[in-house]
Parts: C-alpha cells; structure tokens; sequence
C-alpha cells in the first residue's frame, strides 16, 4: 500500500523523522507532481492512504492572534473530506490534529509560558512525538482499514479557560 505523509509546517520534522523510522512514507511541504502520480498509482491498485497533518486550532480556537494559521489548518481538514469523497473506496484519506508537541517549535517559550499551557491539557503535558507517531501508523494499517474521512484530535484533553 502506498502511504503520502503531508506535513505542512517545518515544525512536523521531528514527527516525520519517527514516522520514517515506523512506515515508508513520502513526507511532502506541498503537492508536487510526484504526489500526483502517487496518488494515480494508488487509483490504479486501487488502494493506498494519505494522511494530513493539521492541529488542533482547525478545531478549537484558542488565540484570536492566530486566525491566519488557525484557518491554513481549517483548509487542510476540508481538503480531507473533498479528498475522502473524490478517491473512496480505494484510497483512505484522513488527518491528525495534534495540540501541543514537545518539539523544537517550543523552543522559543519560556517555562512560565510552557507551564501555562500543560495547565489547559487534561493529562497536564505535552504529546511526545511518539504519540503522534502511533496514531498516524495505525491510520496507515490494515487495523484501520474502515477508517475514512476521519479528523482525529491529539492534544491530551485541551480546553479552553
């Protein structure tokens, strides 16, 4: 089965190093011609996933100072459901929406800041890449082979105050 692995922000590359140590992906910043013609090949074997990555801002907005990013991730969940439509049966598209990582996109945060936001995550922490990781391996198993069109929140129970 062919796998594509869009990860939109520089930030996913700590998520896409531990995906490519799991399943053989082909992360992509944008659609390319490659992309075009995997997804050809996927139509042709009649079988394949595509994951997107998006956040949990599509969701839940939590900053009025991040509309621009809150709606490019809102974009990217409408282009799963057009996706899901145009490529059923045969190919499973799907995204993932993590909430807070711990990755070098935090580095800029100061330990009050940090602090702050693990205090709005029920399991009162940050995700691990790993638990992004296993997510996206088992949307791309055979265990989830009824799994289409999904959006699917990782963020550990955040909520709004």
């Amino acid at each position: 089965t062919q796998i594509l692995f869009h990860a939109i922000t520089k930030y996913d590359n700590n998520i896409i190093a531990e995906l490519e140590s799991k399943i053989p992906i082909r992360p992509e910043e944008d659609l390319t011609k490659e992309d075009t013609e995997a997804m050809k090949n996927m139509l042709e074997e009649k079988k394949g996933v595509i994951i997107n990555i998006s956040s949990n801002n599509a969701i839940d907005s939590y900053y009025p100072a991040s509309a621009a990013y809150d709606a490019s991730k809102i974009g990217i969940i409408s282009l799963t459901h057009n996706m899901a439509r145009e490529y059923a049966p045969f190919i499973r598209v799907n995204t993932v929406c993590p909430g807070w990582v711990d990755t070098d996109m935090n580095q800029n945060l100061s330990i009050e800041q940090i602090e702050e936001e693990k205090r709005k995550i029920l399991l009162n922490r940050f995700a691990d890449v790993e638990d992004i990781s296993k997510v996206v391996v088992f949307l791309t198993s055979s265990d989830a082979k009824y799994v289409n069109d999904a959006i699917i929140k990782i963020d550990g129970g955040r909520y709004n105050e």
